[in-house]
């Protein structure tokens, strides 16, 4: 759908004002997320992060050092996206340039802390009360 207007020039040859028809929204099927879509996408984030969770207390339980767990884990993510790179070069994955990294190093940091402190109840206390705390 195309607005249909005068031009301000055209308009004032006119003696009128522009006007502009209202725009019809489109409706794109590819656009729009169904509503049993948006379940199931909640569905499989509570089941990952409960899931996370007790892999998590699992591991606490064997190793009780939540940050070198955490380090671990961001080693094996970073691992995996740079081979991901490497299998699939014409996969859009960008190298880390100090100067994109150094805006979102305090969100990082924050992340991390929360991170940290997540791991830190689940030593203490049990994954329920961690989720539903949450």
């Amino acid at each position: 759908d195309v607005e249909e207007f005068l031009r301000p020039e055209e308009a004032a040859e006119e003696g009128e004002t522009p006007v502009t028809k209202p725009r019809q929204p489109k409706s794109h099927d590819s656009e729009e997320v169904s509503r049993s879509a948006v379940i199931f996408a909640m569905a499989l984030f509570v089941a990952c992060s409960s899931t996370l969770l007790v892999i998590n207390k699992v591991a606490l339980l064997s190793v009780p050092d939540a940050s070198f767990l955490l380090i671990c884990q961001f080693l094996a993510s970073s691992t995996l996206v740079k081979g991901l790179a490497f299998v699939q070069p014409d996969m859009d994955i960008e190298g880390l340039k100090f100067e994109k990294a150094k805006p979102w190093a305090i969100a990082t940091l924050v992340f991390y802390l929360c991170l940290l402190s997540n791991m830190q109840a689940l030593k203490a206390v049990n994954v329920e009360t961690v989720i539903v705390v949450r």
